[in-house]
């Protein structure tokens, strides 16, 4: 899990308890605090002393979410890769458990993905639900992905996104230059690569 976060120590630990009540346990999390100013420091430092799953690191001064999410990504070892902004968070406890097991019945898929409420971080109400891959649910094979991302029927929400890490490596990582895009374009592109798994539940909420 690649957490970057940036002034969002308001939402931190929101997010931060969601992902370690995940009932898949065998996973770590590598938080990035990208030069924040508010308590965000304080709060990591809380939790990485209490769960040895958590890495923190920090930037002395801000450097971009997109900076943020390689540094992190280039530190990863497991075998899938998910990256959760701070101001995010799980609304599944079993989320991990699950994309675990269909990546267990697909490995050659790029990864999976579900679907995320939009909801405003001002008010805190729901916007949309986010996340399609034409009308059907399961695995689609890469030219079908394609196909549907050029004609604005699919949509992968970074939050709700599990990949593949040696595949981000293969693409060369996340662009830097596309800051907060980087995972959008890097989701849809291993789709296009190796296919990708839709479920259709709602997993995630997205500020």
């Amino acid at each position: 899990v690649v957490s970057p976060t940036y002034n969002h120590a308001h939402f931190l630990r929101q997010n931060l308890d969601a992902t370690l009540s995940q009932t898949y346990p065998h996973f770590e999390i590598i938080a990035v605090n990208d030069g924040s100013t508010d308590a965000t420091h304080d709060i990591l430092t809380e939790y990485a002393s209490k769960d040895a799953r958590i890495k923190y690191h920090r930037f002395e001064s801000n450097q971009g979410s997109g900076a943020a999410v390689e540094y992190g990504r280039q530190l990863a070892s497991g075998d899938l890769l998910y990256c959760s902004a701070s101001d995010d968070y799980l609304a599944t406890p079993n989320f991990f458990e699950q994309v675990v097991n269909l990546m267990l019945k697909a490995p050659h898929a790029a990864g999976v993905f579900g679907q995320a409420e939009l909801v405003s971080s001002e008010t805190g109400k729901s916007i949309c639900l986010m996340g399609k891959m034409g009308d059907r649910y399961g695995y689609f094979p890469p030219r079908h992905c394609m196909e549907l991302f050029l004609s604005h029927q699919a949509l992968i929400p970074g939050v709700t996104s599990i990949i593949r890490r040696d595949l981000v490596e293969r693409i060369g990582g996340y662009p830097i230059e596309l800051g907060p895009q980087s995972d959008y374009f890097v989701d849809h592109a291993l789709a296009g690569l190796a296919g990708v798994i839709f479920f259709p539940k709602n997993v995630a909420v997205h500020r």
